[in-house]
């Protein structure tokens, strides 16, 4: 009996969802959606159809996308416009007027200025945060520590905000 071509797709769903587990997998199939496929199955659909290569080839696709999307390759985008507006303006003649052009520049300038200004303020958060749960976990653990840590908790704050975010 031929299986539907719906089914072999859910399974490298359930495969990919499951850690690429083939028995987990078979068991997922089994018991919350209804099937009865075998292990043997299974593992002849991933080797038949190369689920190995095309889930390497969507966590890579994933990944670019992540990366293109990250605040880093933003500025990146950004910086590189801008680098391009600058050699622009300074070819360009002075006594023309370049309306659209600076407005362009003006808001990639804002731009820059409020990806930096997130990517800062985010990092100083989580740093806030680990820093409290670092504080929470030594109260259990070792008390002395703690109150040593909450003491310089200001003082500390104000030194990496220095440092990183100002």
């Amino acid at each position: 009996m031929a299986v539907a071509s719906e089914t072999k797709e859910l399974a490298y769903k359930i495969w990919c969802e499951n850690s690429q587990n083939i028995t987990e997998c078979v068991r997922v199939m089994n018991r919350d959606h209804g099937f009865v496929v075998s292990r043997q199955s299974v593992t002849e659909w991933c080797e038949k159809f190369g689920w190995k290569d095309r889930a390497a080839r969507a966590e890579a696709e994933r990944a670019a996308t992540d990366d293109a999307s990250s605040s880093t390759a933003i500025l990146a985008s950004l910086l590189s416009q801008k680098r391009k507006y600058d050699l622009f303006f300074e070819g360009a003649s002075v006594d023309q007027a370049y309306n659209q052009a600076m407005y362009a520049y003006n808001r990639i300038l804002r731009d820059i200025i409020e990806v930096r200004k997130e990517t800062s303020e985010f990092k100083a958060e989580m740093f806030g945060r680990f820093f409290r749960d670092l504080v929470e976990f030594l109260r259990t653990e070792d008390p002395d520590a703690a109150g040593v840590v909450a003491r310089n908790f200001d003082s500390f704050t104000s030194f990496v905000r220095a440092k990183y975010v100002d």
